[in-house]
C-alpha cells in the first residue's frame, strides 16, 4: 500500500514516553481523509476538531445561502458542494492538527510508517525529546550593516 506520514501530537507538558503519558499522544495522518470528503460534519465532530466545524458550518451555510439567492442551477450547485467537501477531505488533516494546538498539544514527531500502529511502535521506540538550543544574546549597542564596536575604522 505504501508508507504514510504521521504526526505526533502530545500534550505540552513532560515527555510523552513518561509512564501514563503515552495515551495523551495523538496521531495525525497526512494527506486525503476520505470520509471527511464523505461525511465531513460527522468526521470533523468524531475527530472533535471543533474549529473545523465552526469553519465549515459557517462556510457551508453561507455558500449555501449565496447559492439559493443567485438561484445557480441544481447541477451547479452539486458540483460546488462536492468542491467544498473535496476541500475538506484535503484539509481535514490541518483542521485536526489546528484544533489538537488549540487544546495545548505541540506536535513532537514525525513517523514515517505502512499503518497507525507501525507508526505508534516507531514512535515510542525511537523518540528522543528535542532539546532546545543554547540561546545567543544578539548585542543591540551596534547598528548598521557592517557594525564596528570602536565605531569607524
Amino acid at each position: 500500500m505504501g508508507l504514510k506520514v504521521y504526526l505526533a501530537f502530545a500534550p505540552g507538558f513532560g515527555d510523552p514516553r513518561a509512564p501514563g503519558q503515552g495515551e495523551r499522544v495523538i496521531f495525525v495522518r497526512e494527506g486525503f481523509e476520505f470520509w471527511a470528503f464523505v461525511l465531513t460534519l460527522p468526521w470533523l465532530i468524531l475527530k472533535r476538531a471543533w474549529f473545523g466545524v465552526l469553519v465549515y458550518v459557517v462556510s457551508f451555510s453561507a455558500l449555501q445561502v449565496i447559492l439559493a439567492l443567485v438561484s445557480t442551477p441544481p447541477l451547479a450547485t452539486i458540483l460546488i458542494s462536492l468542491t467544498v467537501s473535496l476541500l475538506a477531505g484535503l484539509e481535514a488533516s490541518h483542521l485536526v492538527q489546528v484544533s489538537l494546538r488549540y487544546r495545548g498539544y505541540i506536535h513532537v514527531a514525525s513517523v514515517v510508517a505502512p499503518n497507525l500502529a507501525e507508526a505508534e511502535l516507531k514512535f515510542f521506540r525511537d523518540y528522543q525529546p528535542r532539546i532546545a538550543a543554547p540561546r545567543q544574546t544578539v548585542d543591540t549597542s551596534v547598528l548598521g550593516l557592517f557594525p564596528e564596536r570602536s565605531g569607524r575604522a
